[in-house]
């Protein structure tokens, strides 16, 4: 490598970082006592960055690389759109484990209601 594509990498990586360092607040719950000691793209390719605290000691914090061209607003708005999904999702679970466990009743009932009622003849 020449002295120039050095500085042309490390010119990218400190802009890389001074955003990825604007970012995970906003998408990650990381603290104000937790330090960031590195990051890398991951093979799904999302931005895996380590942080250390006093407190907990090593951590990792994930979230995607398209994160890291689009404006804070942006970032907002996907991640209230993550947590929407999330919470109908859940909602959706709920209630599909609801009917599933109502089914599962009425065939105990079924099947008690059957025994019983053989056996009072």
């Amino acid at each position: 490598m020449t002295l120039n594509e050095l500085n042309q990498f490390f010119d990218t990586y400190d802009k890389v970082e001074s955003r990825i360092e604007e970012v995970a607040p906003l998408c990650t719950n990381i603290c104000l006592c937790e330090e960031i000691t590195g990051f890398r793209k991951d093979s799904d390719g999302d931005i895996c960055i380590r942080v250390w605290s006093q407190d907990c000691g090593n951590d990792a914090y994930y979230f995607p690389l398209e994160y890291l061209s689009m404006t804070d607003d942006e970032i907002v708005e996907c991640e209230k759109k993550k947590v929407e999904e999330a919470r109908k999702k859940a909602a959706r679970e709920a209630r599909e484990e609801k009917k599933r466990l109502e089914l599962q009743e009425r065939k105990e009932y079924k099947r008690l209601k059957k025994k019983y009622e053989g056996d009072a003849k």
